[in-house]
């Protein structure tokens, strides 16, 4: 996203351009907003650039600022979070910030980055989708926020791009509204990864029954509906338990909000394979605010079954270990998103053991506190 609308775009086309190291807008996020003041001003970025302005930038800043020149805020290189989306329009709409100006889209590196991408000028389309629905296999349209997950579309296929929804495992199209893996096909997809043909082969120029032509498969998952794409999560970070499809992304955010205690965006939910069956297992951070308090064994406990009545009550699945660790030790890419994949291995390797939050011993119950309370 960086190379193609930061670096190669504005060189094609002589247009401005500011770069600015992802260090220095970590640390300042208000500098990134302070360039957008700036008029006819467009940007690209993944989810967590907009939650780290809501959390990092403010009151007296975001005063200080003008956005009503900022023409785009395209977002994507995840799946989009629509509470995100709600919580920079609030926190910014005093300076000019409109809900239209975000621009969902889709894309990746293999098809020369964008695929689809929503209506200039209008506001995100963003639908709930009923849970149970979604566990067999299909987006289906559920009224109220009970038993659903609110999605945001990515828009529709650019012009000379064909999206289709294929079974993962068979290939054959899904008809519209059921999800399987997104494939891609257009004169921009790449034809094959560099000195890797047995990967290239599996991923370019495969074949989807009844459409002819070749596809690039994506490993995304998402369904077309009334012509939107939702992309509903990748492939390989799939929890499949008794025969039902759960996205990590959702049972993150039920783990989330089950205690206060437990840090906003820094939530991962995995799956690990035993003899038997699939085990559920969720690895959350606290917040540096519950850290500073006074940890014992009961609040522990507070946390840990807070986090598994949580899952349990909106997946119906269970959670056979939930690990509490200290703020800062889950790995993030560089731009922002959860490594679910080194999660996995140092669970399973145990590197994540130092820094798990081992319950203390409380010999004074009069003076025991819970994270709670401390927070």
């Amino acid at each position: 996203m960086g190379l193609i609308s930061g670096v190669i775009t504005p060189a094609y086309s002589g247009c401005r351009v500011e770069l600015m190291a992802p260090l220095a807008f970590v640390q300042r996020p208000v500098n990134w907003l302070a360039a957008l003041s700036r008029a006819d001003s467009v940007t690209a970025a993944p989810n967590f650039a907009f939650d780290l302005c809501v959390d990092r930038v403010s009151e007296d800043k975001i005063r200080g600022l003008d956005l009503r020149g900022w023409r785009h805020a395209i977002v994507g290189a995840e799946r989009i979070n629509a509470h995100t989306l709600e919580r920079f329009t609030a926190a910014f709409a005093g300076c000019g910030f409109r809900p239209e100006t975000f621009l969902p889209c889709y894309g990746l590196a293999e098809s020369t980055l964008m695929v689809t991408a929503g209506r200039v000028g209008r506001p995100p389309v963003v639908r709930h989708f009923d849970l149970a629905a979604m566990a067999d296999g299909a987006l289906r349209a559920r009224s109220g926020p009970d038993r659903a997950v609110p999605l945001v579309g990515n828009g529709q296929p650019r012009r000379g791009f064909r999206v289709i929804i294929a079974d993962p495992e068979t290939l054959q199209p899904r008809p519209d509204g059921d999800i399987g893996e997104v494939c891609v096909s257009a004169d921009s997809v790449g034809l094959g990864y560099w000195r890797k043909p047995e990967k290239s082969a599996d991923t370019f120029g495969v074949r989807v029954e009844g459409t002819g032509g070749g596809f690039l498969r994506t490993g995304d998952l998402g369904a077309v509906v009334d012509g939107e794409l939702f992309v509903t999560g990748r492939l390989k970070d799939l929890v499949i338990v008794d025969g039902s499809n759960h996205y990590p992304q959702d049972l993150e955010v039920s783990a989330e909000h089950a205690h206060p205690a437990v840090r906003a965006g820094h939530c991962v939910v995995v799956s690990v394979d035993d003899e038997h069956s699939e085990r559920v297992v969720a690895l959350a951070e606290l917040t540096p605010t519950a850290i500073r308090g006074r940890i014992t064994a009961d609040s522990v406990r507070q946390i840990t079954t807070a986090i598994r009545r949580s899952v349990v009550d909106r997946h119906a699945i269970p959670v056979a270990d939930v690990v509490l660790l200290r703020p800062g030790t889950l790995p993030f890419t560089s731009s922002g998103k959860l490594q679910r994949f080194a999660c996995k291995s140092d669970y399973l390797s145990g590197r994540l053991e130092r820094s798990r939050i081992i319950p203390v011993t409380v010999t004074d119950t009069s003076d025991a506190r819970s994270i709670e309370v401390a927070s």
